[in-house]
């Protein structure tokens, strides 16, 4: 048996400009059920599906028919299910150009789905392939930075928090080969909740989120806040910039974490960065040298920043220069 539990009618946001709705009805949504599908991300918890419907590319998410159910508080969970669930009703109520849209949400055999839109790879995987290094010239991280900044912005004047900012929930459409901007979008807010929430299947002796960019305070289990988005935001810049990862592995323990978080600041302080204006954006978004606690701040900061941030670059693209001409104060 199977239920539609919730259609929300959006249009796409393509580069700023609304190019169409997308009238996706009951019958549509039967469509993604049984469509052919092309698997194109696993997580930890859930899988995404690209398939192709009536003219419309979609990302299909579900839960991972292999995570076996845990006990919490003496109840068998689902957490597979349980975070799909969480990031679908999270996505429908929240409406953002850097926030990938969801379209749909239904129930199958007791398994939620959600229906959004296929956006493209991961910042992890288009960096891999741009090569070079793994490295970003600076306009082009300071870009892709800001975009997710404005998706900050705009959960934590919700009151919320991301709680799991990493390349891998950051999706792009191109890396700046063609002449216009890239699409930038957030995804995965299975784990995303307002100041003091706590979701009910968490426990006080379990770590939730990515270590490699967790503050050393989330590693001793202190709840999410918009602060450590931003945090996890200057990582990404610090590594986009550098090809250096400040954690190195795909799952590292805590106490190793621990150690290489505690070296940070000397890190940022010896990297070959272009210019002490973005050391010090750095710095200030890893709590390194004062702090920027939230998205408005980061934003407010890049911008009133712009000139001496990008002081040091020459050469910018055409689709480069128009977006930070409207950015410069």
């Amino acid at each position: 048996m199977s239920k539609v539990v919730g259609v929300v009618i959006r249009r796409f946001q393509i580069n700023r400009r609304v190019i169409g709705p997308v009238p996706l009805k009951d019958r549509d949504v039967a469509r993604f059920r049984y469509g052919r599908e092309t698997l194109v991300a696993r997580g930890g918890e859930g899988e995404v599906f690209r398939q192709k419907q009536a003219g419309y590319t979609m990302a299909v998410k579900r839960p991972r028919g292999d995570v076996p159910p845990q006990s919490i508080g003496g109840c068998m969970v689902d957490l597979s299910d349980y975070y799909v669930r969480r990031d679908g009703q999270v996505l429908v109520e929240v409406s953002h150009p850097n926030i990938v849209t969801c379209y749909a949400v239904w129930e199958q055999n007791g398994k939620m789905h959600v229906i959004q839109e296929y956006v493209g790879p991961n910042l992890f995987k288009q960096v891999e392939r741009w090569g070079k290094g793994s490295k970003l010239p600076l306009p082009q991280a300071l870009f892709i930075v800001r975009e997710v900044a404005l998706a900050l912005e705009y959960i934590h004047n919700r009151r919320m928090a991301h709680a799991d900012i990493k390349p891998e929930n950051i999706l792009i459409d191109h890396l700046f080969e063609r002449d216009e901007w890239p699409v930038v979008k957030v995804i995965d807010f299975a784990l995303s909740r307002r100041p003091g929430q706590r979701l009910s299947v968490e426990s006080d002796t379990r770590m939730y989120g990515t270590p490699n960019y967790m503050d050393e305070d989330r590693l001793f289990y202190e709840a999410p806040e918009k602060k450590h988005d931003v945090y996890a935001l200057g990582i990404i810049l610090f590594e986009l910039l550098t090809g250096q990862a400040v954690v190195e592995g795909s799952r590292p323990s805590p106490a190793k974490a621990l150690l290489s978080i505690r070296e940070l600041k000397a890190k940022i302080q010896k990297a070959e960065l272009p210019g002490e204006a973005i050391r010090g954006l750095i710095l200030r978004m890893t709590r390194r040298l004062g702090i920027i606690p939230d998205g408005p701040s980061l934003v407010r900061y890049i911008d009133e920043n712009i000139g001496d941030l990008l002081q040091n670059t020459r050469g910018l693209s055409a689709s480069l220069n128009r977006y930070f001409r409207e950015v410069r104060p």
